[in-house]
């Protein structure tokens, strides 16, 4: 018997919410900049936080593909189990070298969150897009806002340091790592596993984009219309010769570089202050 659309939503929702349990996250520059490692304010700026800026960039689109070629699970899970190998490096590392490394691996960590926005729609019938989009996204919210409570709460009540958080934020992704093997295989995806067949009526966007685009479209052979490149191809010819959608992506790239600006290098700024304040 198929699973509920609901159901499916729900184990999607545990997982992100297990995969944002990460307290240690608001004081992370408190930790790099501790006792614990040999590394200087300097060093963090120039040294360490930009390798996880470029290589969530350099990473991103090769993750998007793989991940439609594996069918999102697999992704899921590697997510979670890299999530293992940042907060446990992080735990035992002392080296700038480490710190490095853990970058990396982070900016994969973020770039495999694709599969977590994506695998639901794989999975559930359009007419439940806009409600598992909601669900999926308050998740992980409501993931980061206890993560950010617990956190406040354990250092303003010292009962633990800044370094002891990141053993709640390895175990959290433990827990979503053995969360993840319980999410349901998906069978198909957009790109690399369309079921489809000779006698299917298969349409791509490009089929009906000039009625909502008003823009010609570029001729692709009708055989040809499931090869992956060639759909790729008309999604993003369709995307992005519609005026919304680039004012969207532009909001959105602006608005999430920003957001990963200040929440990456705000701490460190409080940090410089000369007479910053004992208030955690």
């Amino acid at each position: 018997m198929e699973l509920s659309w609901l159901r499916i939503s729900g184990v999607l929702c545990v997982f992100g919410f297990l995969r944002e349990l990460r307290p240690s996250e608001p004081y992370h520059a408190e930790i790099l900049l501790g006792e614990w490692y040999n590394v200087t304010q300097d060093q963090v700026n120039r040294a360490v936080y930009p390798i996880g800026t470029y290589s969530y960039l350099g990473l991103l689109i090769v993750v998007f593909l793989v991940t439609d070629f594996l069918r999102y699970k697999p992704m899921i899970v590697a997510n979670a189990l890299t999530g293992i190998v940042i907060w446990s490096v992080l735990i035992w590392t002392t080296t700038l070298l480490g710190l490095q490394i853990v970058e990396v691996f982070y900016g994969f960590y973020q770039a495999t969150e694709v599969a977590y926005y994506s695998y639901i729609y794989a999975k559930v019938d359009k007419k439940y897009y806009p409600r598992v989009t909601s669900h999926t996204r308050a998740a992980m919210l409501v993931g980061r806002l206890v993560a950010g409570l617990s956190a406040q709460l354990l250092i303003g009540l010292d009962w633990m340091n800044y370094q002891q958080l990141l053993y709640i934020s390895a175990g959290s992704q433990v827990l979503a790592l053995l969360w993840s093997f319980g999410l349901p295989k998906v069978e198909k995806s957009l790109y690399f596993h369309r079921k489809t067949n000779s006698n299917d009526n298969v349409k791509t966007p490009t089929d009906n984009v000039e009625r909502i685009t008003d823009t010609p479209q570029p001729p692709i052979a009708k055989e040809d219309r499931i090869q992956p490149l060639n759909l790729l191809w008309s999604h993003f010819y369709s995307a992005y010769t519609n005026p919304l959608v680039q004012q969207w992506s532009l909001w959105y790239a602006i608005s999430l570089a920003g957001q990963l600006q200040v929440t990456t290098y705000m701490q460190v700024v409080w940090k410089s202050f000369d007479n910053e304040p004992t208030v955690v």
